[in-house]
């Protein structure tokens, strides 16, 4: 069966997608050059929709190979005030997940390492600001209200929150507000503004606010119980297993960070360059 592009939603059947999109590329030119006369593609917004639905599964140098293919005809798109859509929301796009890319390269430098070295505040500042900008990015994205560049947009700014909450699920047994705001990006110009937000969230992940300190929450670790491919936990599960020693737990969170829900890439071997 023959899937319509774009979808109206890049979370489901994902890889599915991605191969709809490479198979488009294929048969026919996906995205007119900015010097083509034809106005429209033969499947239209087919770069957009695979560039987000890669980054969906973390399939990042995937994502990078297809900028390359096409970066060439992106930025003269964006330079010339192309009426190529799909160029130009591709382009929007790419330059909007470019920090996410720098968080994922290499074991030193991930969001992994940031939110498990929470002792290291140096750290964490550091990757927080790529992070950071990746929230802002997506949200003007967002704000353009181009189809479909404004849902995938919101869909993968919900999808790497959630990814980042399941993380501080696993190593932090209380978080602070601030803490909060940051890695999941409100209040900061990177989605929700006020504390009414971010506690309707925390709230949906079933995290609670210390007894003692109200600005202070504890995680609800059942939800990374279940993760699903693409990283969103599943909130399905109701129990969580306290078999093993210490050692053991521990070394789950460091394999479930590594294997499961990990802002890392997948390849080894020397970081390419974005």
């Amino acid at each position: 069966m023959m899937m319509n592009l774009p979808p109206v939603s890049i979370l489901t059947n994902t890889q599915e997608i991605i191969e709809a999109c490479e198979l488009a590329e294929i048969s026919g030119s996906p995205a007119p050059s900015s010097s083509s006369s034809s106005s429209s593609s033969t499947c239209p917004f087919i770069l957009t929709t695979q560039l987000a639905s890669l980054v969906v599964l973390r399939q990042y140098n995937h994502a990078r190979h297809l900028w390359r293919r096409y970066s060439e005809d992106a930025v003269a798109s964006a330079a010339t005030g192309s009426e190529q859509q799909d160029l130009y929301q591709f382009h929007l796009l790419w330059k909007a997940i470019q920090p996410l890319l720098k968080l994922t390269f290499g074991n030193n430098d991930s969001i992994n390492d940031s939110i498990r070295k929470k002792d290291d505040e140096f750290v964490q500042l550091q990757q927080l600001q790529l992070l950071k900008k990746v929230y802002i990015n997506l949200k003007s994205c967002m704000d353009t209200n181009q189809y479909p560049l404004s849902n995938y947009a919101s869909e993968l700014k919900n999808c790497i929150r959630d990814q980042i909450a399941s993380l501080m699920e696993m190593m932090y047994d209380t978080v602070s507000i601030v803490k909060c705001e940051l890695f999941l990006g409100t209040g900061g110009g990177g989605g929700a503004s006020d504390e009414t937000d971010l506690e309707s969230y925390l709230i949906s992940r079933k995290w609670e606010k210390c007894t003692n300190n109200s600005d202070f929450w504890i995680p609800c670790s059942e939800l990374t119980n279940n993760v699903q491919p693409n990283g969103i936990s599943s909130r399905n599960s109701g129990s969580n297993s306290n078999s093993g020693s210490g050692k053991n737990k521990q070394q789950e969170k460091v394999d479930f960070l590594s294997n499961v829900i990990g802002f890392m890439e997948k390849k080894h071997g020397k970081d390419p360059k974005t």
